[in-house]
């Protein structure tokens, strides 16, 4: 398994990758494949670092796209939910996923549960929430910003279904 750098790297945990998208203001995350409570919790936990090491308010860019299978249990999803960090850093979480109305439940509830008084919002594309967040953010650094994470992100789910 990867370490975790919070610098310019994204750090890979399968199915789970994150990294900065803009550094210190925008956590780039995406989930797809089958995705275990086990993940999720240390995934979670990977977020807190990167919320601390952030500027305020830091958002979060999640693609969700080509997530298969995400736990329904909710019970699981609690206690994944457990890792403490400064909550009132984060500014908006913009999350991409299918339109399968249960994914964007339980993506919003575990959201609400580890951030205390976030901006939850739901895009059906990765494209469409990061507009989101620049239209809601105009101090936000696009100069700065990774475009090879999503181009690669692309790529990668172009060559999956072929």
């Amino acid at each position: 398994m990867a370490t975790l750098e919070l610098n310019n790297e994204k750090a890979h945990f399968m199915p789970c990758e994150i990294g900065w998208y803009i550094p210190e203001r925008v956590i780039w995350q995406r989930f797809y494949g089958v995705v275990t409570s086990e993940e999720l919790a240390e995934h979670s936990a990977r977020s807190a670092e990167y919320i601390m090491a952030g500027t305020a308010p830091v958002h979060i860019l999640v693609d969700a796209t080509e997530i298969a299978k995400y736990p329904g249990n909710l019970k699981q999803l609690t206690d994944s939910a457990n890792y403490a960090s400064d909550t009132n850093k984060v500014g908006f979480v913009a999350h991409a996923s299918t339109s399968n109305q249960l994914m964007r439940f339980l993506a919003s509830l575990m959201t609400q549960m580890l951030v205390r008084n976030v901006q939850f919002r739901a895009f059906e594309t990765v494209d469409a929430a990061l507009a989101f967040l620049i239209d809601r953010d105009t101090t936000l650094d696009l100069q700065a910003a990774r475009s090879d994470l999503l181009e690669s992100a692309t790529h990668n789910a172009s060559q999956r279904q072929r």
